[in-house]
């Protein structure tokens, strides 16, 4: 099985995304609705989550080490001399 972003975030914070008013027993609903703003929190986490999801750490790597591959290639070919250091 393969892990994600949201999970390693979960496992070393325990959420990715807190929504105060879920957590801190702030009465965003004290005039009998929630506040106009709590479903765009609740959205933005679900966005957040499912992205993480979408990320997993073997991905990561592995665009990692195709990184690394091109500046090693790119290393290995010869720079163009500068002609101020022709003498050296």
């Amino acid at each position: 099985s393969l892990i994600n972003l949201k999970e390693i975030l979960y496992a070393a914070e325990g959420t990715t995304f807190e929504i105060i008013c879920n957590t801190k027993n702030i009465p965003c609903h004290k005039y009998g609705s929630k506040c106009v703003l709590h479903p765009v929190w609740q959205e933005l986490k679900q966005k957040i989550d499912e992205t993480l999801e979408n990320h997993t750490l073997a991905s990561l790597l592995g665009k990692n080490a195709e990184l690394c591959a091109c500046e090693i290639l790119e290393l290995e070919t010869p720079y163009p001399k500068d002609p101020a250091q022709s003498s050296v």
